[in-house]
């Protein structure tokens, strides 16, 4: 996939002649309700195609106008695992002044593909300068960070602070009431302790997690969650809950073939007892 935004060659130039062209409303409403519900592809294309529009005027995007468009796309790109292609969204963004280069959003998609890629020192040392500019504020952005340092601290084998940023995390997104963040933090912590083998308390998370990925209509994550707790009943003995849950997922359209297929094996464990 080609950058949205093209580059310029005198990015000063451009931008002192630009027009303000805001960003097509009611296209960015529909791209973001669709990244809500996890459809990232179709998101892309209906964001993709506003800041395409921009383009094809012949006037350069403004950084008024666009620069929510460009950080959705950079996000969905982000979930699809187009790093590349995320990555140089954002860079031919910044080089057109429609995001500024320490635009705190951007930082937090790359910090999580950092995350992703195993660079876990970087990303660590990226997360205490953001986290440090925003302590003592409740907002979103110190949430992601807390998430991300967290995450980044889980994979690299550093259990307490990873539960602690996390919990910390989770604390913050309940206050700005905002599930989507709070069921992906559940579940990290779920999985965290679900490691630790102390079962009881993952189960708690999971549960959580299932909660707000029902009442966000995120079937296909629910059926994550419902995997999760069916396997942490078998692992404590409580094999009627764990085939319940695991029967669970088989009923959820549209999940995967390995997800199914994992569910399947786990659950012919539970009736082999």
């Amino acid at each position: 996939m080609k950058a949205v935004i093209s580059p310029c060659p005198n990015p000063r130039n451009d931008r002192a002649l630009a027009r303000i062209l805001p960003l097509d409303a009611r296209k960015f409403e529909t791209a973001h309700r669709l990244y809500l519900q996890d459809r990232f592809e179709e998101s892309v294309l209906v964001i993709g195609d506003a800041l395409e529009r921009l383009e094809t005027t012949g006037t350069t995007v403004s950084r008024r106008g666009a620069r929510e468009g460009v950080i959705l796309l950079a996000k969905n790109l982000q979930e699809l695992g187009k790093h590349d292609d995320c990555r140089t969204t954002l860079q031919t963004a910044m080089l057109r002044g429609i995001i500024e280069e320490d635009d705190p959003h951007a930082a937090a998609i790359e910090l999580g593909i950092l995350v992703h890629e195993g660079r876990y020192g970087e990303a660590v040392v990226i997360a205490d300068r953001y986290i440090a500019k925003y302590s003592g504020r409740s907002t979103l952005l110190l949430g992601e960070f807390l998430f991300l340092r967290g995450s980044a601290h889980f994979f690299s084998g550093r259990v307490a602070e990873a539960r602690s940023d996390c919990e910390a995390a989770h604390s913050l997104f309940a206050v700005l009431k905002v599930p989507r963040q709070q069921a992906r933090t559940s579940n990290f912590l779920g999985i965290l302790l679900f490691q630790q083998s102390r079962y009881p308390e993952c189960i708690d998370w999971f549960q959580k997690s299932l909660t707000n990925h029902e009442e966000l209509g995120l079937a296909v994550k629910a059926a994550d969650n419902f995997q999760n707790i069916g396997v942490a009943c078998y692992k404590l003995g409580r094999y009627r809950e764990a085939h319940a849950n695991l029967s669970a997922v088989l009923e959820i359209d549209g999940i995967t073939p390995a997800r199914l297929c994992r569910a399947k094996i786990a659950l012919g464990n539970v009736c082999r007892l």
